[in-house]
C-alpha cells in the first residue's frame, strides 16, 4: 500500500524523498524534524533541505511550539484547494494564448 501511495505521489510531481516526507508528515501530523525523517526513513540533514522546498511549495506548515519547530504536512482539503487553484492558473494561461 506506501509503495503505491509513493507512487502516485511520485507521479504527482515529488521527487522520492519529497515523497516520503510529505507521506510521513500527512499521515502523522505535527511532528519534529528529526521524527519526520525517521519516519520517512530521510537522513536528517537532508530531511532540512527538502522541507524548505515543501514548505515553500506549501505541502508543509512549519509551527513554532516553544524553542521547537514541528512540520505538519498539508490536509486532503488544503491539497484539493492547490490542485484547484493550479487549474485555474492553467486555464489563464491557456486563454493568454
Amino acid at each position: 500500500m506506501v509503495k503505491k501511495v509513493l507512487s502516485i505521489l511520485e507521479k504527482f510531481g515529488f521527487p522520492p524523498v519529497q515523497a516520503r516526507l510529505f507521506y510521513a508528515g500527512f499521515t502523522r501530523g505535527p511532528l519534529l524534524m528529526a521524527q519526520l525523517a525517521r519516519v520517512a526513513k530521510v537522513p536528517r540533514t537532508s530531511a532540512l533541505y527538502v522541507m524548505q522546498e515543501l514548505v515553500r511549495r506549501g505541502f508543509f506548515k512549519a509551527q513554532r511550539q516553544g524553542a521547537r519547530l514541528y512540520y505538519r504536512g498539508a490536509s486532503g482539503n488544503e491539497l484539493l484547494a492547490m490542485a484547484r487553484n493550479r487549474e485555474r492558473l492553467v486555464r489563464q494561461f491557456l486563454k493568454l494564448q
